[in-house]
């Protein structure tokens, strides 16, 4: 389902008349293309503070669009703060960013080391720092001190 349908199927008519037409008090009809310019801008917003296309498969997603497209369309009123509802907007698909995939750093290596095996000759299985071969070595207690030093 498109953004325009999952907007307007989750919001009631009169209240998208009201924010998609902010000049027009007497407005009976959703402008539609005020809406989809909105749903554009949040969809660029998506790629540049989320780092994630959109996409309308993704409950996460569509969650956080239709709460930007309505902040979005709120910023077209005379009377709303602009830098506000915009902060909301980044916050919120900031928000986003840090549950998605996208920030999760995936392990590679481009090592040419290969493991080895830590068993020797049908002996216990000891990491590299336990080896039978340090069993003679005793380390020496730390220096004295001199108080006078």
């Amino acid at each position: 389902m498109a953004l325009t349908d999952e907007v307007q199927g989750r919001m009631s008519a009169t209240r998208l008349i009201g924010l998609t037409n902010p000049d027009n008090a007497g407005a009976t009809t959703i402008d539609t293309a005020r809406l989809n310019y909105a749903i554009a801008d949040v969809q660029a917003a998506f790629e540049e503070f989320a780092g994630v296309v959109y996409d309308n498969t993704i409950a996460r997603h569509i969650n956080a669009a239709i709460e930007c497209v309505l902040w979005r369309l709120e910023m077209f009123h005379v009377s709303a703060d602009a830098d506000e509802l915009q902060g909301k907007i980044k916050k919120r698909l900031e928000d986003l960013r840090r549950v998605t995939a996208n920030d999760r750093i995936q392990p590679a290596s481009t090592s040419v080391l290969t493991t080895s095996d830590e068993q020797v000759s049908g002996e216990e299985v000891r990491p590299d720092f336990d080896r039978t071969r340090f069993g003679p070595l005793l380390p020496e207690a730390p220096a004295a001190q001199d108080p006078l030093d």
